[in-house]
């Protein structure tokens, strides 16, 4: 089940204009999604909590990165984790 509000969700405007707060709301152990134009672009996550993309990475013959869809897939599951 996941743990993410709907005040875990913010705009990418919202964030560049308040890169400071949102920081320091990480720094005590809150995590975002920041959006644009109503889609996920990145989720912001304490240094503490861990999702390995590189591991995954490897696992596409050595391809650099994952295809956008499997990312979209892999933070979805990492959300109904927490």
């Amino acid at each position: 089940m996941s743990n993410i509000s709907a005040t875990n969700i913010i705009n990418l405007r919202e964030f560049r204009e308040n890169v400071q707060a949102y920081a320091d709301k990480v720094e005590d152990g809150a995590s975002f999604i920041v959006m644009k134009q109503s889609k996920p672009l990145f989720k912001i996550i304490s240094p503490w909590e861990s999702f390995d993309f590189t591991d995954n990475a490897r696992r596409y013959n050595g391809k650099r990165g994952i295809p956008v869809n499997r990312a979209i897939e892999l933070l979805e599951k990492s959300l109904q984790e927490n």
